[in-house]
């Protein structure tokens, strides 16, 4: 992660503790309703117009006055009650700032108004002998600038002050939108926590540590779907300059949650976590699926998991994903849930694929009709199956088409449907067509017993105890029975012309 030069905080919500309901029962002793005017990240009417600079303190006096039922309260009554909205900034948040400022250049955005600022610069930024000028070297005013945050001309005014390159700004605000509009211009941004909660993504020598965007799902093939979701993420990482992260799990949930479930996977964990990092994502997480931790709240997951382990600043959830034994939760929760502990929870765009069903359980239902066509597309790469090549019955050899009888490293993965194949097999470095036969060898009276051969076309040697890994590409034909074993070479003949039409290469070469 590229470390910035430049901490950007805001003010209020962020180094300041506020207090809503205390601001709104002081005003309301003095007869003034100003609960309809005053947020939190965000205020309106008089308040706005305060903290864009277009009214003095009497004008917002009076204009309170007439807005909110005609009170006869004083000036100072009125600022008094108006100062009650600002607590305290802890002593703890004062002094990680000093230690920030031995490694960063520290400056303050804000949109506050005069009689916050004159407060916090009087009693709130006090440490020792230090003021507020002791914590940041610059520091930008909503009221001073006449401009104010989420609009884009604050940003570049502040960009353009600090002679920096944007991307050397980390910008720290517990507003989402005020986050997304500093990264619209150039710079990085982390949603803060109200709270102190951003204190924890500095070391307590005062570093930032590193964080990442993260996504979570099982991601059993990783298909085309799952792929737009990663490269999104991968996108999303690079744009904050931290790492990418995928989470998974390290079997089906449903292998939990249901006892008498037995998958039928596409792909086996290290497959998984190979075709996710191709993909460009840094990182690949494979937690335990326990009974515990199924019953893991989608709260307590984004805390202890996304937040605490990982250090996520950001959680990139799926078109239609839900997480967290609360099954009731939706995005909406996901996202309030981020918002309080520092954690921006962003929605996936959804996939779309000409009208089909991308999902790993369409695919499966594709190999189990043997449409392995269909399922490379929704792949988006031929399926695989990859084993230790075991003795057979050797009675290919006798017909002059040898085989490799492929025992699958994963009882769990599917088996497209029986029937003959022409395959890529990948076989210590290289890459050879073949034939492939799923089925129990009706002509040779294998009875019941289904088997994985595979005749390598072009290949000359000892297989037996090695690792093969077919990649299916076409289905010839089912599986039958003939009438003689000659009948039957001849198809196999028939079977690799055209397994050789369908796949060419140069034979020679792979027989050097």
């Amino acid at each position: 992660m590229k470390e910035p030069k430049i901490l950007l905080f805001d003010f209020g919500g962020v180094l300041v503790d506020l207090d809503r309901p205390r601001c709104v029962e002081a005003f309301a002793k003095i007869g003034i309703d100003i609960a309809p005017l005053l947020g939190t990240a965000h205020h309106g009417g008089a308040i706005t117009r305060m903290e864009d600079g277009t009214c003095t303190t009497a004008e917002f006096c009076d204009a309170l006055r007439q807005e909110c039922g005609g009170s006869n309260a004083s000036n100072a009554d009125i600022i008094a009650a108006f100062q009650s909205f600002l607590l305290t900034i802890p002593r703890e948040r004062l002094e990680l700032l000093l230690r920030l400022k031995q490694h960063y250049r520290l400056a303050l955005l804000s949109n506050t108004n005069a009689v916050h600022w004159q407060q916090a610069e009087d009693y709130l930024f006090r440490l020792g002998d230090c003021d507020v000028n002791d914590f940041f070297e610059d520091i930008f005013l909503s009221f001073k600038l006449h401009l104010q945050k989420p609009d884009r001309a604050i940003f570049e005014h502040v960009v353009e002050q600090l002679g920096a390159a944007p991307e050397d700004i980390l910008f720290l605000d517990d507003s989402a939108a005020n986050c997304e509009a500093a990264r619209a211009c150039g710079l990085r941004a982390r949603l803060a926590p109200m709270g102190g909660g951003w204190m924890r993504f500095f070391s307590a020598e005062g570093r930032l540590l590193p964080s990442c965007v993260a996504t979570v799902g099982f991601f059993d093939g990783v298909h085309r779907g799952h792929q737009f979701l990663l490269e999104g993420v991968r996108n999303e990482a690079q744009s904050r300059g931290c790492e990418a992260v995928a989470i998974t799990f390290d079997r089906h949930p449903r292998e939990v949650l249901q006892s008498d479930f037995r998958p039928q996977l596409l792909t086996t964990t290290a497959e998984k976590i190979a075709h996710i990092r191709d993909l460009g994502i840094d990182r690949v997480e494979v937690l335990p699926f326990t009974k515990d931790f199924a019953a893991l709240s989608s709260e307590d997951f984004l805390k202890k998991y996304i937040l605490e382990r990982y250090n996520a600043e950001c959680l990139v959830v799926g078109y239609d994903h839900h997480f967290g034994s609360d099954a009731s939760a939706e995005f909406a929760d996901y996202r309030r849930c981020g918002e309080a502990l520092g954690v921006e929870v962003k929605h996936a765009t959804a996939f779309a694929a000409e009208g089909a069903d991308v999902s790993s359980s369409a695919i499966r239902k594709l190999l189990e009709a043997g449409d392995v066509e269909g399922a490379e597309h929704l792949l988006g790469r031929p399926y695989a199956l990859e084993g230790d090549v075991a003795e057979g019955r050797q009675v290919g050899r006798h017909l002059g088409f040898p085989t490799a009888n492929l025992v699958p490293n994963s009882g769990l993965k599917v088996v497209p449907r029986t029937g003959v194949y022409a395959v890529w097999a990948e076989f210590e470095g290289k890459r050879f067509p073949a034939m492939l036969n799923i089925g129990s060898r009706p002509t040779l009276h294998n009875g019941d017993d289904v088997s994985i051969e595979a005749h390598l076309l072009g290949f000359r040697g000892n297989a037996y105890g090695k690792t093969l890994r077919l990649l299916f590409k076409y289905r010839l034909r089912d599986e039958r029975e003939f009438p003689s074993t000659e009948a039957l070479k001849i198809q196999l003949e028939l079977d690799a012309e055209q397994t050789l039409a369908l796949l060419p290469t140069s034979l020679k070469n792979l027989q050097e």
